[in-house]
Parts: C-alpha cells; sequence; structure tokens
C-alpha cells in the first residue's frame, strides 16, 4: 500500500476521531452520566486514533491493516444498515458534520478494497489457473 493511501486512510479515520471527541467534549457530560451509545462513540473514536497513528506511522502496519479491514466492513455494515432505515446522516463525523449514509458506504467500500488488496496476494490468491 503506497504511502499516499495510507495518509489518506489515516486522515479520514483522524478527523472522524477528532471530531467525535470534540463532540463528547462539548456535551460536558461526564463518564458516569453518558448513557452506552456515547460511552461505544468514545471508544470508536479512540480506535479509530489509535488506526491512524499506527497506519500513518507504518507501524505493525500488517496487523493494523488486518484490524482497519475489519473495522471499516463494520462501518460499512452500518452504512448499509442507516442507508436501509433511511437515515438523513450516519453520524461518522460526529453531530456537527452531516454525511449521508451513501456517501459513508461508498467511502468505506472503496478503503475495504484499498485495505484487502493486499491480502489478497497472499499464497494461493494471485495464481492464475490455466
Amino acid at each position: 500500500m503506497s504511502l499516499l493511501l495510507r495518509t489518506c486512510i489515516a486522515f479520514l479515520l483522524f478527523t472522524a476521531s477528532l471530531l467525535k471527541s470534540i463532540d463528547f467534549v462539548n456535551s460536558s457530560r461526564s463518564l458516569t452520566g453518558m448513557s452506552l451509545t456515547d460511552f461505544f462513540n468514545l471508544v470508536i473514536a479512540q480506535f479509530e486514533l489509535a488506526g491512524a497513528i499506527l497506519l500513518f506511522c507504518s507501524v505493525y502496519l500488517r496487523w493494523t491493516r488486518l484490524v482497519l479491514t475489519f473495522a471499516f466492513f463494520c462501518f460499512m455494515c452500518k452504512a448499509l444498515y442507516l442507508l436501509w432505515a433511511a437515515k438523513a446522516t450516519c453520524g461518522c463525523f460526529g453531530a456537527q458534520v452531516h454525511v449521508p449514509p451513501w456517501i459513508m458506504f461508498l467511502v468505506d467500500a472503496t478503503f475495504l478494497v484499498i485495505l484487502m488488496q493486499p491480502l489478497l496476494h497472499l499464497k494461493g490468491w494471485s495464481k492464475q489457473t490455466a
């Protein structure tokens, strides 16, 4: 995976994490008074931040790519569900940035294919049969 693609994916993850974290800080809720959904969003924001840092710094790149492949698959499934439920926004970038679920589905699917591309070149997958 090229440096440009890793940087783009890391930038998207970092931006999503930052905007979700800003929403949490602006809501001024304590950790004891938050709902399960708020807690889950905070955990996802920190996971996105860790993934962005590891991807950008090329640390444990093989494991990072594998974990992010699963994460983008989950993000894509969530966007597909929100699209099916006819939601106006997915909340992927916090409450202040409104992105339609179909756009995030396409973005997540694109990044999923990019992340899976090196995994498909494992032994036996890339051999052509004649």
